[in-house]
This record gives structure tokens, sequence and C-alpha cells, in this order.
């Protein structure tokens, strides 16, 4: 699951070696998880205000772990997606006796009332028989007619089915709706056999919200119960919902989100053989909506205070704070690095983080990085980057390159994101006949200033250095390039290209081109070129009339401007440097 609140596919994994500050971050409300991350890995989350007070500002931002505290908040995505039907189509297979088995379909409605009859299922149903599966069993307590009852007229409604009928345990004083039924067993089996197994299948995860309700209210009637007891300091109340199965649990509670209900998850060791018992709980300002679903009401004040919760809700996520933060240091770890299709956010133990570069810190930061390369004879390299910082960090960038007689340095680079970026990848040429590429490209936003561009000392004899940029610049974004060469006196028949392509994407944004070269040898082939451009309104229209809405258009019209540049890339660079352009056109168009 992605921040957005939608399943997303996972196109690429990678498991690669670390070392350094591994954070492990505990929240309340989930006692069963624990999340471990790397010292860079950003977290979606919002700084608490006041310490004995929650917040009543959510203001989220991507911050690594050294800047989290106990009581800051985490972020859990809610899944919003609604993939609601009217009916399901089951494939039934029924054997008689030592003739062939039959097979054949049942459209079953997926109803409220079916709903209902699910969370019964879940609480206190199970599938059995001698020989393959041709019952299903309720199982109540004898004074929980109004159940018994609701259960049998759920049976006539949805199936159709009038013949279920009672049996008696009077050693725990329980009563059995039974229904002798292949068509219901197999039907009843998808929900799981045995309680550590039951589960709510994907489809009805994704159901409508309303159906969902039904399906937990009898899920509390079977399996709940309203604990309300007297203690020194007041009355405690609580509504819980307990399980053997650990994925049913995590279900209700996800559900629960889905009708913007916080609850908390524990999990309880029992004696072997005896199961783990999950708990998940309701309390303080979201009982009353839970009691109004399951019909028992509940008053919004206690103990004459109003009701109150450690956590908040709103349409997207729920907040929950930090109760642990802790961190050591670790060599050659395995870590993950998971590459999430169409976005760069997923869900790890039910927290929002961010697969790279954080687009937003909480407080400014400084990249000083220093990269210096030495090509040696007939050597050929190639260094390749692309970087996605934060938007408040200063991005301060030394790389230089010393290359030798007959070599080849190729600096291919993308720059996105940070507040300021000053980068000039600088090659010195001392060696005769030594090359060197430079392509680079620098998107610039809002409240961005890409400060970019190449430097090339031609040292020796027939050398040879070829600059291309491109920028681009939107919503205010300033992006200025510096082309500095110098070709000393002794250099002879040496050759120089620059170029360097912007595009502006609005009248806001600034495009700035500062050559600077200084010839010291009349022998010198020179070449400058700079284009300044915006999107042209009749290929826009053109690409909407085959279908594209205006955002689409436009992406593709940036894609065709850089397209030269990716072709230079590695295939996972180039991947990565797309989605990041494409995330950069949406903020625009939003």
């Amino acid at each position: 699951m992605t921040d957005s609140g939608e399943y997303k596919n996972v196109y690429n994994t990678q498991v690669i070696p670390y070392s350094g500050d591994l954070y492990t971050i505990e929240t309340y409300g989930d006692s069963t998880q624990r999340m471990e991350v790397t010292a860079g890995h950003p977290i979606l989350s919002v700084k608490r205000l006041k310490k004995r007070d929650r917040n009543k500002q959510w203001k989220k931002s991507w911050m690594i772990p050294k800047y989290l505290n106990k009581l800051d908040y985490l972020t859990i995505p809610i899944n919003k997606t609604i993939i609601s039907n009217s009916t399901r189509k089951y494939s039934i297979t029924h054997g008689v006796g030592r003739h062939k088995p039959k097979k054949y379909e049942i459209n079953v409605p997926l109803s409220k009332d079916f709903f209902r009859l699910i969370g019964y299922y879940l609480a206190e149903g199970s599938v059995s028989g001698n020989e393959g599966d041709h019952y299903v069993n309720f199982s109540f307590n004898e004074n929980e007619r109004a159940y018994i009852e609701d259960v049998k007229q759920l049976l006539k409604t949805v199936f159709g089915y009038e013949k279920a009928i009672e049996t008696q345990t009077p050693n725990n004083h329980g009563t059995n709706v039974v229904v002798s039924s292949v068509d219901l067993a197999q039907v009843f089996k998808e929900f799981g056999k045995g309680a550590p197994n039951k589960v709510i299948p994907h489809w009805a995860m994704l159901e409508d919200p309303e159906k969902q309700k039904q399906l937990l209210s009898s899920l509390f009637h079977g399996d709940g119960n309203f604990y309300s007891k007297q203690h020194k300091s007041g009355y405690k109340e609580t509504f819980r919902i307990s399980t053997t199965s650990e994925k049913l649990a995590r279900q209700a509670r996800e559900i629960l989100l889905r009708v913007k209900i916080p609850a908390f998850l524990n999990k309880q060791k029992r004696v072997s053989p005896r199961k783990p018992m999950y708990t998940v709980g309701v309390t303080g300002e979201y009982m009353s909506r839970f009691g109004e679903m399951v019909g028992i009401p509940v008053s919004n004040k206690m103990n004459g205070k109003n009701r109150a919760s450690m956590f908040y809700i709103d349409d997207d996520f729920l907040y929950v704070p930090i109760k642990r933060i802790t961190k050591k240091e670790v060599r050659d770890i395995p870590v993950y690095d998971i590459s999430v299709e169409d976005l760069h956010t997923y869900v790890a133990a039910g927290v929002t983080v961010h697969n790279c570069s954080a687009p937003q810190y909480s407080a400014n930061s400084l990249h000083a990085g220093c990269v210096e390369i030495f090509v040696k004879k007939n050597a050929r390299m190639r260094y390749s980057s692309v970087e996605n910082w934060s938007k408040n960090t200063y991005n301060l960038n030394t790389k230089r390159a010393m290359v030798d007689e007959n070599s080849l340095m190729e600096w291919v680079s993308a720059q996105t994101g940070s507040g300021v970026t000053m980068l000039y990848p600088c090659s010195v040429l001392k060696g005769e006949g030594a090359k060197a590429d430079h392509i680079s490209i620098a998107v610039a936003g809002k409240n961005q200033f890409q400060d970019t561009g190449a430097k090339v000392y031609h040292l020796a004899p027939r050398t040879t250095s070829i600059i291309r940029a491109k920028s681009i610049s939107k919503d205010g974004g300033v992006n200025t390039f510096r082309g500095h060469v110098k070709v000393n006196k002794s250099a002879d028949e040496c050759k120089v290209s620059v170029k360097c392509d912007a595009l502006q994407m609005d009248l806001l944004s600034v495009s700035n081109t500062y050559p600077f070269m200084k010839i010291l040898n009349s022998q010198t082939d020179v070449a400058h070129e700079a284009t300044v451009g915006k999107i042209d309104s009749s290929q826009l229209f053109y690409l909407m009339s085959r279908g594209l809405d205006e955002e689409q258009a436009m992406q593709l019209i940036v894609q065709g401007f850089i397209e030269n540049i990716v072709k230079e890339l590695p295939l996972e660079y180039a991947v990565e440097l797309n989605r990041l352009i494409a995330l950069e056109m949406e903020s625009h168009s939003a």
C-alpha cells in the first residue's frame, strides 16, 4: 500500500549491505509491530506541538529518523479503494457417492445481509464434514437468542435456506445453528477453516464501507465485548474484539480505519497449545462512533470530561504517536530497497515511508559531497548520477576528474529537488588526445535554484570537450547554466562544443545562461549554442486531440525534450529519472 491509500505493484526489490545507524521505532496503538529503518530513510510524519496535548494542526513532512522524537506522530494511510459488486460467483464441486463429482456455479448476493452473516461466521462459524465439507456451524451461548435468530433469518434471506437446525451442548451452555449444505460450506471456506485461520478475502476488504460496517457489527457481537469497570481513577471503558487469527485482527483494524474509527491492536501470549490472542480495541472519543455502529449507545463524556484519544484520523491518514525510538550501529546487514509502481512511497509496519531521497525534511540540511576521479592512459570512465534531494537541502557538490592521454571522461547527471544546488563537474584534460563529455539536466520548481554547469580545462594538445545541458523551469523556479572552458596557450588543435537548451513551463520561471570561455590558442575550434523555449501550444493541442489530457501531454513533451539525455543513462537510472520528472510535472499541474 502507498501513502495514497492504494495497493500498487512492487516492480523491483534490491537487497544491499548496509553499515551505519539502524533505528527501531515503536508506536502506540500496535504492540505487535516495530519498524527498523536506516538513517537516511524518510518517514511521513508530524512534529508534536505540545507535550501534553494532542496536535490541532497536522502538517505532514518527510523526516529521517534523526529528527523524530518520542510522541511525534507517524502516519498510517487509509485504504480508500472501493470496488463494490452486487453478486459474487462461486464454483462448487459436489461429490455424489461413487459418481463423478458435479461442478456448477452459484451466484451469492453481496448484500449488507451477507456481510453481516460473514461477520457471524468469522466470530462463531466453522465448516465440517466426515468426507468433505458438508456442514456450516454457528456456535453461540444459549442466552444469545437474538443472534441465533438473526443468523437463521440471514440464511433464509441470503440463501433462501430454511432448514437450519439447532443443537445443544449442555456442558458449555451452547447452542449451535447447523446447516447441511455443500454449497454454503464451500462458500464459507473462503473465509477460513479453524479460528486461527479466519480471514477476510481481498475483494471483501475493498467493498463498500457500509457493507463492511455490517461485518464489523456481527463480528463484535460474536467475538467482542464492551468493557466497563470502575477503577480508582474512574470508569474505564473499551470496545474490544478478540480473535486467535492475527490476519483477521489486522484486517478488522484496517476496515475500522475505512469507517474513520481508530483502533489499537494488542497481542496476548498464552500457554501452549493455546494460540496467542489478538485484541482490536476502540477507546476515547471514537467509542460513540463505534457504539452507534454496533447498537450500543455511548456518551461523549466520561468521568465528567469529554472523551479523548491520543490518535487522530482524517480522510487520508491515521496519526499515531511514537512510543519509543532507539538506534544501534550495525555493519554489513542486508537492507531492502523497494521500488513501487507509479509512486515512491509504501507502507512498512503500517507506517508511510519513502523509497528514495525525501521531498521535504523538517529542517534545513547541507550536502557538501566530493567526487574525485583519475582516468589513466587509454581508459574510459563514465560517472552517472540522478539526485533528488529534499527541498530544504543546500546541495553544494564538488566533482572533478583528471584525464590522462587518449582517455575519455563522461559525466551524466540529473538534478531534481533541493532548495539550492550548485554543481559544476570539472574535467582537467592534461594528456594529449584526452576527451571529456558532459551531459546534464536540471529541473527547478517552486522556490528552487538550480545553478549547474560544467568546467573543462584543456591543458594538452588535441583534447576535445563536449558540454550538453538541458534545463526545465516551472512554478517560478530558477535555472542557471554556467559553462566554463579554458584552453591553454600550449594546447594546440583543441575542439570545444557547448550547447544548452532551456524549457520554461510558465512566465514566472527564469532561465539564465552564463558562458565563460578563455581561449589562449588560436588553433582551437570553438562552438557555443543556447536556446530558450516554451511548450508549443500546437503540440499540446495535437496530443490532447489524440486522447491525452493536458498533464499527460505536457509530460510527453518534456520526456521528448530530455530523451537524448535519458538514453545515456543506465536503465535503472533512466526509469528513476522519468519517474522523478513525472512527479515534478504532476505537482506543476496541481
